[in-house]
């Protein structure tokens, strides 16, 4: 549905979430604070993290394709109860791990996060006690060479996939050196467009 329906529906039908009965209330604050601290981020206020906005149990994850768009692996983890924001930090974060070990001169890292985008490449104050943030950007600083961008979630559609895809294993770390049928079509539709996610040891701008 049209984010339109999609947020009339939970602000006035009441039948939409009936285990709820305060839920109209709870998505209208719980929108307004993603907002705040989205805004707090943009314009370089730290008062939108100071209390961080816990939510469900998150799974961050991604892949690791070569410079033209070929796999070569998945991974995922349960990374516990945190907001979406601190999920993609982990997830960019055992991205860099397993580039780093592979020993890639050249990585070029892709998230449809604009706020770890963000985080990670300027000098915002946002989640600067944040032992992860502070591991990442040690990553970052390694012998290869990093180049963090941002790209459009239709883009990266395939990590997306990866990240969530098996939630059964709680507490493991999971990792998938061939793509499943359904996440291999996404791929192929991928290359013949706009590609590259973090990988490869040449070729990367």
């Amino acid at each position: 549905m049209s984010i339109t329906t999609w947020m009339h529906r939970n602000l006035f039908d009441p039948t939409y979430v009936t285990h709820d009965l305060e839920w109209p209330s709870r998505f209208a604050v719980t929108c307004w604070l993603l907002w705040k601290r989205r805004c707090c981020l943009v314009l370089g206020s730290e008062e939108g993290y100071r209390g961080p906005i816990r939510a469900w149990p998150a799974f961050g994850g991604g892949m690791q394709t070569d410079d033209l768009g070929q796999w070569l692996l998945g991974f995922a983890r349960f990374v516990g109860r945190c907001d979406v924001l601190v999920a993609e930090l982990w997830g960019i974060h055992n991205g860099l791990l397993r580039a780093w070990g592979l020993c890639y001169p050249r990585v070029e890292l892709e998230s449809d996060c604009l706020e770890a985008v963000r985080i990670l490449t300027s000098s915002l104050d946002a989640l600067v006690d944040s032992a992860l943030v502070t591991s990442i950007k040690e990553l970052l600083v390694q012998e290869c060479r990093v180049v963090v961008c941002h790209v459009g979630r239709s883009i990266n559609r395939v990590a997306d996939m990866v990240a969530l895809w098996d939630r059964g294993l709680v507490g493991e770390q999971l990792t998938l050196l061939d793509p499943y049928a359904n996440i291999a079509a996404v791929l192929e539709e991928d290359i013949s467009g706009s590609i590259s996610a973090i990988g490869e040891s040449v070729g990367v701008g």
